[in-house]
Order: C-alpha cells, then sequence, then structure tokens
C-alpha cells in the first residue's frame, strides 16, 4: 500500500519580545486533522441545540409527572437513542474528516437505528435488565458530569 507523502512546513514567529515563547505555526497537506476523528458530531449537535432541548423538555415533563407508568417507553427510548447516537459516533470516528455529509451517513443513521429499535424492544420486554442498563448509563453521565464539573479542578 502506497503511503501518502505530507509535505510539513514549520514557520516560527515571535509575535511578542519575548524570545522565549515563540508561536510555532506548523501547515499541513492533510489540514493539520486526525483521519480518526469525531469532533464533527459536535458541530452538528450545537446546531441542533434548541430542537435537542424542546425533545427533552417535551419528554421529560410527561415522564416526571407520570413515572413508573411510563417505564417501558422510557426504556426503550433511551436504548433507541443509545444504539444510534454509538453508530454515529462510530460513523464519525472512521468516516468523516470534513463537514459534508456522505452517502454512507444514512446507512449508518439507518442501521443504528434498526439497531436502536431492536435493542429498545428487548429492553422494553426484560424491564429489569433494560433498567439495570439505564441505571448504569445514567451513572456514567453523572460520573462525567462530577468529573468535569468539580474533580478536574483539583488536578
Amino acid at each position: 500500500m502506497p503511503v501518502a507523502s505530507t509535505q510539513y512546513n514549520g514557520a516560527v514567529s515571535y509575535s511578542t519580545p519575548d524570545v522565549c515563547n515563540p508561536s510555532v505555526t506548523i501547515v499541513s497537506s492533510l489540514g493539520g486533522c486526525d483521519v480518526l476523528q469525531n469532533s464533527i458530531i459536535w458541530e452538528y449537535f450545537d446546531l441542533m441545540k434548541p430542537y435537542l432541548g424542546a425533545i427533552g423538555i417535551g419528554v421529560g415533563i410527561p415522564l416526571c409527572f407520570l413515572g413508573l407508568k411510563l417505564i417501558k417507553p422510557a426504556i426503550c427510548f433511551i436504548a433507541f437513542i443509545t444504539m444510534t447516537c454509538v453508530s454515529l459516533f462510530i460513523f464519525y470516528a472512521i468516516y468523516i474528516n470534513s463537514i459534508e455529509l456522505t452517502p454512507v451517513f444514512w446507512y449508518f443513521l439507518g442501521g443504528g437505528a434498526a439497531a436502536g429499535i431492536i435493542v429498545g424492544l428487548l429492553a422494553a420486554r426484560f424491564v429489569k435488565y433494560g433498567a439495570a442498563c439505564l441505571a448504569g448509563w445514567g451513572g456514567f453521565c453523572l460520573g462525567i458530569i462530577l468529573n468535569e464539573a468539580v474533580l478536574s479542578k483539583l488536578t
């Protein structure tokens, strides 16, 4: 397999009179981006913030007041969303290195949605296991929030 040659052009500039803190700029033919990345998905999530917020409020209020009566739909919905997001993370980590959409995106979205429907229905069928997975996912998210809010400041 031939390896693509990449040419780098490094330039050092002294924007301040301090010679000990130079500014180094590296220009690459690859654009300086990793081939495997998932940062582009956060740009899409940033564009969808108002819609995701409205959906979260619309789903959260009935779950708050009806609680246990909606446990099966909640487990099914969370499993569906989780599987779809996992497939999109895999897609963005492997295939996307620019903001443009590719036709492969729709295959991953459809595959993730199909897997999400299957896993969601199985999780709703076996409520104890689905609730355990939902609690584990909630604990993971709470741990990330706690780490980012408090524990990252300690180091």
